[in-house]
């Protein structure tokens, strides 16, 4: 599952509570602001390469990340920052606040979505995409939207 926030002030809290409930090893918090502990020991050395990997890789059960970092993962083309995109197919991912996403790059941003909700059976990556806003986003006026959730895994919520 990926649980995609656009501010980093909200990010720690919310892997806080994540990792509370799922365990530190389940969590991996992923944004520009994060720097895993450091200690100096081996053991901790260890442990920074690991949590490093899995950054790169997105190797967790549940990733908490900026929504710039998942977008930058999709429309990038470089290698370092596509690396973790398999980790999309057949996932949940969670747009939190999704009234926040840039209006003139909404319609690329929903093709993208819509690519990741399509079944892997037609070519697609087979995740389900949840919209999750106090303040619900007049999508329905983008052209292709309505037909979007209705036939692809893509929720509101």
């Amino acid at each position: 599952m990926v649980v995609a926030i656009p501010y980093t002030s909200i990010i720690d809290q919310t892997a806080g509570v994540y990792r509370e409930i799922l365990g530190e090893e389940a969590v991996l918090e992923h944004h520009s602001a994060y720097e895993p502990p450091q200690n100096g020991d081996e053991a901790q050395d260890e442990g920074l390469l690991r949590q490093q990997l899995a950054t790169e890789n997105w190797d967790a059960p549940l990733i908490v990340t900026t929504t710039i970092q998942l977008f930058e993962s999709l429309f990038s083309n470089r290698p370092s920052k596509m690396r973790k995109v398999h980790r999309l197919a057949r996932s949940v991912i969670l747009l939190d606040e999704v009234q926040t996403l840039p209006p003139e790059l909404l319609e690329p941003t929903l093709d993208v979505l819509r690519l990741l909700a399509t079944p892997v059976e037609q070519g697609g990556y087979g995740a389900t995409v949840v919209f999750s806003t106090a303040t619900q986003p007049t999508f329905e006026a983008v052209p292709g939207f309505r037909s979007l959730c209705t036939r692809q895994n893509l929720h509101r919520a």
